[in-house]
């Protein structure tokens, strides 16, 4: 009789345990009933499963697992062996083959995983989606790579080639918009871009063809806004191809193509230029009646004229222009489509030609009161030096007003009340200095004294062709060339002067005077005409009878009948100038010694102080930012492969 050992008992155990599903190629353990459709079924309440526990020190390699040849094929037929990896470098939990590597099944607890649904719990700091080497990092739609993370913090969208050590680069193709920034907030931001060191951009566009940076504006908005709080720039804009524009503003509506403000000392828009054939600020207006460049100061609204106008300028004082050399031209202007700009050799302030009016001045009515020192199309000044000073004594040797009107009287008189208009004038020229203790010499050309008088109280209206301090006088050139003074002789009343000769017949002569001088001269027996007679033959004497404005008789003493030739000048007053309608617009009759027009006093007002620091602070600006030195943008190559920036330094 045999005896059945120990482990003959076990194996007949396990034979009888399979053999229970053997013949439905199942196998059960602790149960009798694999489910279906199972190979394997292991049945407990109480108890696990070991698989088997290794260390994978490279996820790479099948290692540790042996029995698997190192060859391609091997490993791909070993595809889904399961193991519990227990090396905490690489990651314990469990792992499958895949045929090439290592794929982890999961952490056991599901608490790692990223849902697709959303994920609770997270700490920052401590859970995140990424890697924990030194890979780049891909996500992809489609199976094409949308975004690269690179491992240096470098980020590339839709492929884009890395420029340089730029930190996020993304490339546009067929009409692309690259970047949208849109902010729906009152006080949002589409897109910002700051950068806090001294000489760097905070958002640089560059292109070939095309717009490197690109604002619109649908609304009230700003569609590109730079803000710049210290010394820098707060929009800079570059360009170095012949056609090309560093900064371009378009506005097809009523808003602004290009904004700038400053709210402390330095410029709102400030433009430079190197190159002698750039420049600095460029402003055009396509329009029929458009405005190229609208300028405002002193909180003013800008006003423009509705025919358009290359620049509009709006302020206390609307315009400024500084020659800063010792010929230079504060501003030229040329008028008329003229291609010929002139200025004077020594420079000067304005310098304006044209083919039909060089310079064209225009004065209002202003505010016609008798406290108003008057209103004048053009005024111009010569200082005693170069540092003029309100009001002060002796401060000009010369001047001339053109073009004006003012409340003058003689001294001693008071004048015209309620309006300012107590002369006309169409010139007033002076010389020598003035002031309170100089006296210069003065005269007015075309010139209406006491416009609005009736010949009372307020005293007559006179006409002046030339009224002033001087002598009425003419040159002529002497026998060595040199020029000589003529003087014409003056009277205290205003008369016509007349010369002529005749003829004694049986000792009579009739003088009939020339139709035009008719007209002009007034003649009764206040204001008779005077007349003087030259004999330039031998008779009894002559005398004068039967004076008129038409003439005079001339007859010979005692009854004389000679015939002898005389000559003779007449003196008449002059009639009064009046209108269509007989009115008097000009008294002359009568008038003698009348009241004349005092000097004017033309002042000025000292600017040099405030434009001595306007000028400082442009020299300053372009001074610090060192735009002879400063480094431009880099200019980089729109290629396919990554390359470094290029700096250029001009």
């Amino acid at each position: 009789m045999k005896t059945i050992t120990l482990r003959n008992r076990i194996f007949l155990t396990f034979v009888f345990i399979f053999s229970l599903s053997v013949t439905f190629a199942q196998v059960g353990i602790n149960t009798t009933d694999p489910k279906d459709g199972s190979l394997l079924d292991i049945d407990s309440n109480n108890k696990g499963v070991f698989i088997p526990r290794v260390n994978i020190a490279n996820l790479n390699n099948i290692a540790p697992v042996t029995g698997i040849a190192n060859n391609a094929t091997a490993r791909t037929a070993a595809e889904g062996l399961l193991v519990y990896n227990t090396n905490g470098s690489t990651g314990p939990g469990y792992f499958f083959w895949s045929g090439s590597e290592w794929l982890s099944v999961g952490d056991g607890d599901g608490e790692d995983d990223w849902k697709r649904i959303g994920n609770g719990g997270t700490a920052a700091g401590t859970d995140f989606l990424g890697t924990t080497d030194s890979q780049d990092l891909q996500i992809r739609t489609n199976n094409n790579e949308r975004m690269r993370l690179l491992a240096n913090g470098q980020v590339a969208v839709n492929g884009a080639p890395l420029f340089g050590v730029d930190r996020f680069t993304t490339i546009g193709s067929n009409n692309e918009s690259v970047l949208n920034g849109y902010a729906s907030g009152a006080n949002g931001v589409g897109v910002y871009g700051e950068n806090a060191s001294t000489n760097g951009i905070g958002v640089l566009g560059n292109v070939a063809v095309g717009f490197g940076l690109y604002g619109l504006s649908a609304g009230g908005g700003i569609s590109v806004y730079g803000e710049n709080t210290a010394s820098g720039l707060g929009v800079y804009g570059y360009s170095e191809g012949n056609n090309a524009t560093g900064i371009r503003g378009d506005n097809n509506g009523s808003s602004d193509g290009v904004y700038g403000q400053n709210t402390g000392i330095g410029n709102g828009v400030f433009g430079i230029s190197n190159n002698d054939s750039g420049f600095g600020m460029r402003a055009v207006n396509l329009g029929n009646a458009g405005t190229g460049l609208i300028a405002a100061g002193n909180n003013i609204l800008p006003t423009v004229i509705t025919s358009g106008t290359g620049i509009a300028a709006s302020a206390n004082n609307g315009a400024f222009a500084h020659g800063k050399t010792g010929t230079g031209t504060g501003l030229i202007g040329t008028g008329n489509n003229s291609n010929m700009i002139v200025t004077n050799l020594n420079g000067g302030g304005i310098a304006g030609s044209g083919t039909r009016n060089g310079v064209f001045g225009y004065a209002g009515n202003g505010n016609d009161v008798a406290a108003n020192e008057g209103n004048a199309a053009g005024v111009f000044l010569l200082d005693t030096d170069n540092d003029i000073t309100n009001g002060g004594a002796n401060s000009i040797r010369a001047s001339a007003v053109l073009a004006g009107y003012d409340n003058l009287n003689p001294g001693g008189t008071t004048p015209p009340t309620g309006s300012a208009d107590h002369v006309y004038f169409g010139g007033y020229f002076s010389g020598g200095n003035e002031g309170i203790i100089a006296t210069p010499t003065y005269a007015y050309v075309g010139l209406r004294y006491n416009p609005n008088g009736n010949g009372g109280s307020n005293g007559a209206t006179i006409d002046y062709k030339i009224v002033g301090t001087g002598n009425v006088s003419t040159l002529v050139k002497d026998a060595n060339n040199t020029p000589r003074v003529l003087f014409a002789p003056e009277a205290p009343e205003v008369v016509f002067q007349d010369y002529g000769v005749g003829q004694l017949q049986n000792g009579q002569a009739q003088i009939k005077l020339d139709p035009i001088l008719q007209k002009a001269i007034f003649v009764d027996s206040q204001n008779p005409l005077k007349v003087f007679v030259t004999l330039e033959g031998d008779c009894n004497g002559v005398y004068v009878t039967n004076k008129s404005s038409e003439g005079f008789t001339v007859k010979e003493l005692q009854g004389g009948t000679s015939s002898v030739p005389f000559s003779w000048q007449i003196v008449a007053s002059r009639a009064d100038t009046k209108d269509a309608n007989g009115k008097i617009v000009s008294k002359h009759v009568g008038v003698r010694f009348p009241k004349g027009p005092s000097q004017l006093t033309p002042k000025a007002k000292q600017h040099l102080t405030q434009t001595k620091n306007a000028t400082d602070s442009l020299k300053e600006t372009a001074k610090n930012l060192n735009f002879t030195q400063q480094k431009k943008p880099a200019i980089r190559e729109n290629n396919k492969s990554k390359s470094e920036i290029t700096e250029k330094t001009e």
